[in-house]
């Protein structure tokens, strides 16, 4: 399941990036007339698309952590494990991006 889950994030993180780009041809068709380099305006998309993850990521791992918060008081019978658990993916998530 969590595959599927990232196949379907990276799908829609390319689907909305697309869409971000069709939009902004016209300006990118403008910043290129005008003489920025390609490097430039690609820069440019890839720091869009980078603030979208971040983003996606840091809301993604407090409404995990809170989401886990509520869970394990509704669950009778769960035990501080799960939030060491909980911590474990963090780490292991953190590592998967290259963060440090």
């Amino acid at each position: 399941m969590g595959l599927l889950g990232m196949v379907l994030a990276m799908v829609g993180l390319y689907g909305l990036m697309s869409y971000s780009v069709s939009l902004r041809s016209r300006e990118i068709g403008i910043r290129m007339a005008i003489g920025a380099g390609r490097s430039g305006v690609l820069g440019m998309i890839m720091k869009q698309g980078m603030v979208l993850t971040g983003g996606g990521v840091a809301i993604g791992l407090v409404l995990c952590f809170l989401a886990s918060k509520g869970v394990s008081a509704a669950v009778v019978g769960a035990s501080n494990r799960s939030q060491s658990a909980s911590m474990t993916n963090f780490r292991s998530t953190r590592t998967f991006i290259g963060a440090s």
